[in-house]
């Protein structure tokens, strides 16, 4: 039996993306069948490396070379392997791989049909491009924190970063738009990806409720929705977002025949007695 094709089978990848948003990336575009290079530090390789479980997760399905870029022998090397690569990825502070020659428009000349994509935290230009920062430093800055806390509690980490692998989902499609583009005319593009951005997009309907002042944004200020304890001190996750037959559904349960016939709008404004009844 012959192997399945996949999407991408044929095509090379060469990431300068390190740590979770750059290895997030490259490990779904290996997924889907590219032969992932990721170039690493001489000493140390990828700083993800620290946490090995973590590292070899995420690392899966690629191989990878240490350069010294800062030696020309280095950068000799790595210049041989993109004149025949598809796709280049890039996740150093604004301003690095342009001292190093690497920026695309010293790498456009070397190979037209180079599909290039920056990551950083606030992309290439902009007040805060120097701004150093993690997953969680995004996540406060765009009030991703305010959303996923109770009122009045100190903000809590999300236990999941998502600014690094929302950063990744992005320049995976910045990669997929690149090549089609590439596959109509022939010539390569560059995408500047930024993590804080990304954030921000996730936050489009709760941002834009607040801005215009047309109310609650989201279904964190539905009552039904939400994790409750139970009388056997267990966790439930219960789901009502805004849909007025799963309210009346969960009123006939609990026995609540007075909030049977709330509406969302009704709900919303008695959050606190209707969470604590449920």
């Amino acid at each position: 039996m012959s192997p399945v094709r996949r999407p991408l089978d044929g095509l090379r990848v060469v990431s300068l993306a390190l740590q979770y948003p750059g290895n997030y990336t490259t490990l779904m575009l290996s997924d889907l069948g590219a032969d992932v290079v990721a170039i690493e530090r001489p000493r140390g390789g990828d700083p993800a490396r620290g946490f090995p479980g973590f590292y070899r997760a995420i690392a899966r399905g690629k191989r990878s070379v240490a350069l010294d870029l800062k030696d020309p022998r280095g950068v000799e090397a790595l210049l041989t392997v993109l004149r025949g690569a598809d796709v280049m990825l890039e996740g150093f502070r604004p301003g690095t791989v342009a001292k190093l020659g690497l920026d695309h428009a010293a790498l456009k000349p070397l190979n037209p049909r180079l599909v290039y994509v920056s990551i950083s935290g606030f992309g290439q230009d902009g007040p805060y491009r120097d701004r150093p920062g993690h997953d969680l430093n995004y996540a406060a800055l765009t009030g991703l924190l305010n959303e996923i806390t109770p009122p009045a509690a100190r903000p809590v980490a999300p236990p999941v970063a998502l600014g690094d692998l929302t950063a990744g989902l992005l320049a995976v499609q910045a990669v997929l738009l690149g090549l089609v583009t590439r596959s109509t005319t022939g010539r390569g593009s560059y995408v500047d990806v930024s993590m804080f951005d990304g954030l921000v997009s996730l936050l489009t309907a709760h941002l834009g409720p607040v801005l215009n002042g047309s109310g609650p944004p989201g279904v964190s200020y539905e009552p039904g929705y939400g994790v409750f304890r139970t009388r056997d001190d267990r966790l439930l996750s219960i789901g009502v977002a805004h849909e007025d037959h799963f309210w009346r559904a969960l009123c006939d349960v609990l026995e609540l025949p007075g909030e049977r016939e709330l509406t969302s709008a009704d709900r919303f404004a008695h959050h606190a007695r209707l969470a604590g009844l449920i």
